[in-house]
């Protein structure tokens, strides 16, 4: 981006526009536009759950807390994302062993199924738009390793 581009009412902002700065911007914005594209075919669902469930087509039965891992996300919002989905009726928790929860779907998931993975097809045709399999190639790399970079700092510093 140009400096031409980071400049409102004549002042200079590319110390505030980095790296985060980018990521979230595009993330809250990737973000609406799901919750937008879900609220369109009256689907009620935010974001997170979206993501929870098409996690879950993939590997039913997993547990809340390897959920979160695999996710990245914190037990608590995991925790409050699938009891969001419990009490809409699109997922039950079954006890897998003595400590351990699983989460499984339901048929009224089952049935959203075929719309969500439309969803989530349409919401990757418009956000690469415009970019060539080797930009999307490198632009996905890019984003692993920025992750990477950040676990491995994080792993350290506790």
């Amino acid at each position: 981006m140009s400096k031409k581009n980071l400049m409102i009412h004549n002042e200079d902002l590319s110390e505030i526009y980095n790296m985060g700065f980018f990521m979230e911007r595009t993330l809250n914005t990737v973000t609406k536009t799901l919750n937008s594209m879900l609220k369109k075919r009256r689907i009620n669902l935010q974001c997170s759950q979206f993501i929870v469930l098409k996690y879950l087509y993939k590997i039913e039965g997993v547990s809340q807390s390897k959920l979160a891992k695999l996710l990245d996300k914190d037990p608590a919002a995991i925790n409050r994302t699938t009891n969001y989905l419990e009490q809409k009726g699109y997922l039950t928790k079954k006890l897998i062993d003595r400590k351990t929860i699983g989460i499984y779907l339901t048929s009224k998931a089952m049935e959203i199924k075929d719309e969500i993975c439309l969803i989530s097809d349409e919401l990757n045709e418009l956000t690469f738009k415009g970019i060539t399999e080797k930009q999307k190639k490198n632009g996905l790399t890019f984003i692993d390793r920025v992750y990477s970079n950040c676990v491995d700092y994080n792993t350290k510093e506790k």
